[in-house]
């Protein structure tokens, strides 16, 4: 598998948890590949856009995280401000052609459009912000003229287990049968039904870091003037849910890295609590917020690579 932007290594944690194959991510900043490679994971420091992905042929899947911060709601969101030249960077990169972009960071959600036209994998998966759905919707349209089955959409990676709600914007595309993990969590527990299996309450904060009532009463007085509609998600924070998206610039990721410890804030992201992360604490909080959490990683692998064995 290839891992383009794989940070501190979320799809590869959970491509280890899904029980998957090797996987090789390309990393440009030096404090993730370092907690990466101290998590056993293989990764290599380099800039995507300057690699040529033919050395790469033969791997079986490709995921993509491209930087999101142009996009996010919780930024200033010059990546939406320019769609119509990522678009036709898109439909470049499927016809085997590269246009000039101005905005670096935007700009590299055109890049795995070109790995696929170069590499033309069994599956893909990508995750990026919400607002960058209709970029993934023109994938879907491109991955289809190549012959692959392809969906995009939105999902909440609270329905997978992950004491967090954190919705990204997610495209699938796989040459075998396509098919989407089930939810595994609700809001409320439902049980097995028209609606499918049964699923669990979302995982709340409280539980998954093993707080007590008091410790929650406390949190209540202490984050009072913090809550409010969180500006990435729409939620409202609760100690007794699932906790906020935690990402760089939303307040809940103030309130995480002032309050909580660093392996907290894993816990919160899906990771185990021993996950190694390397650098000073601003580096590593960073480092969690721009992480895609890998229980989400491992129900998307394992569907997409299940379905190819079965094939």
């Amino acid at each position: 598998m290839a891992d383009l932007f794989s940070g501190m290594g979320g799809w590869q944690e959970g491509l280890r948890l899904a029980g998957g194959g090797e996987a090789l991510g390309v990393e440009l900043s030096p404090a993730p590949c370092a907690t990466a490679g101290a998590a056993g994971h293989h990764v290599l420091q380099g800039d995507v856009s300057d690699l040529d992905p033919r050395s790469w042929w033969g791997v079986e899947g490709l995921v993509a995280s491209p930087p999101c911060q142009a996009f996010s709601l919780a930024g200033m969101g010059e990546g939406r401000g320019l769609m119509a030249d990522l678009a036709r960077g898109v439909r470049a990169a499927f016809a085997g052609r590269r246009v000039s972009i101005h905005q670096h960071d935007s700009r590299l959600v055109v890049e795995p459009a070109r790995w696929v036209h170069a590499l033309r994998p069994r599956w893909v998966a990508l995750e990026q912000v919400p607002p960058v759905l209709p970029l993934w919707k023109l994938y879907v349209h491109e991955l289809r003229a190549m012959g692959y089955r392809a969906w995009a959409g939105t999902l909440n990676v609270a329905d997978y287990g992950v004491p967090q709600t954190r919705v990204r914007a997610l495209l699938v595309a796989t040459r075998d049968l396509l098919r989407l993990p089930e939810p595994t969590h609700a809001h409320h527990e439902l049980p097995a039904g028209l609606w499918g299996p049964a699923r669990a309450r979302w995982v709340s904060m409280a539980d998954a870091l093993g707080w007590t009532r008091q410790v929650v009463e406390g949190l209540r007085v202490n984050t009072r003037g913090d809550r409010g509609p969180d500006p990435a998600g729409g939620n409202e924070f609760s100690v007794d849910g699932p906790s906020w998206a935690i990402t760089g610039r939303t307040r809940s990721w103030t309130f995480a890295s002032t309050t909580l410890e660093p392996w907290q804030g894993l816990v919160l992201q899906g990771f185990p609590p021993d996950y190694p992360l390397q650098g000073g604490r601003t580096v590593q909080w960073r480092q969690i917020g721009n992480a895609f959490p890998p229980p989400m990683a491992a129900a998307l692998l394992r569907a997409l690579i299940t379905e190819g064995e079965a094939a």
